[in-house]
């Protein structure tokens, strides 16, 4: 009998890091558990790069000259005219933060692990209201109507804006819900009793949200504000316009 955690998780055992089972099989469709797709003699592209790159402190040449022989066949700076398109090697910025960075987490541990000494804390959740007449999340009863007053599924591009003038107390946070999985978001029974209406659901739960946030200071934790006047949440079916530099761009549809 085969394993009931390959057909959960087909990528179980199989992938390195902490990359989840879902993003291969949504991205790619676990194409690395198929048949090898480069059946040329040629090397792939990562392995000529990393060879390029483990060379650069011995060439002293900077990433961008790495990559340089990466894509010119991997020739010398023999020439002094080809060694001036080197750049040299980049220094990284200093980072105001001061940890000790963690050990590596077994890919069964399922939490959030940080350096000792910080915390962390969610500020929103998928399905917290937004607005003072937002239902309750109510996961096996979840409707696209209470949806689309709610938080979005699957935090893409996320960004707190501070507000000018607050010091730091007032801010927005803007996320795009780029997709969303049924697969995880619904039990088998939902989608088998009411599969459109979880469909209905899931087209609500992408779009973007805007929300307003504060704090008492900036020592503190971002809390969410229900209900706060420039809470947004854009659906499949909002219409919205452009303004500033972004004003005019594209055909009438797109603008929309």
């Amino acid at each position: 009998m085969s394993d009931p955690r390959r057909l959960l998780l087909p990528m179980l055992d199989h992938v390195r890091g902490k990359r989840s089972a879902v993003t291969c099989a949504l991205k790619c469709d676990n194409a690395c558990l198929g048949e090898v797709c480069n059946t040329s003699s040629n090397s792939y592209f990562r392995d000529v790069v990393s060879s390029e790159l483990s060379r650069r402190s011995a060439l002293g040449l900077g990433l961008a000259g790495a990559l340089t022989l990466a894509f010119t066949g991997g020739q010398p700076a023999g020439r002094a005219e080809a060694s001036s398109s080197f750049a040299p090697a980049a220094k990284l910025p200093q980072s105001k933060l001061d940890f000790t960075p963690i050990r590596p987490v077994d890919k069964l541990v399922d939490e959030l692990t940080v350096p000792q000494g910080y915390a962390w804390r969610p500020i929103i959740r998928w399905g917290d209201g937004l607005f003072h007449d937002s239902p309750d999340f109510k996961l096996e009863s979840q409707t696209a109507a209470a949806q689309a007053r709610q938080f979005g599924y699957n935090n893409d591009y996320t960004d707190i804006l501070e507000l000018a003038g607050s010091a730091g107390k007032r801010a927005v946070l803007v996320t795009n819900h780029e997709y969303t999985n049924e697969g995880i978001m619904f039990s088998d029974a939902q989608v088998a009793s009411d599969a459109a209406g979880t469909r209905a659901v899931a087209r609500a739960a992408h779009g973007m949200s805007v929300v307003e946030l504060e704090r008492q200071n900036k020592n503190q934790a971002w809390r969410y504000v229900k209900g706060a006047p420039l809470n947004r949440r854009y659906l499949t079916d909002t219409v919205f316009e452009f303004t500033g530099a972004g004003r005019g761009l594209g055909s009438p549809r797109q603008r929309r």
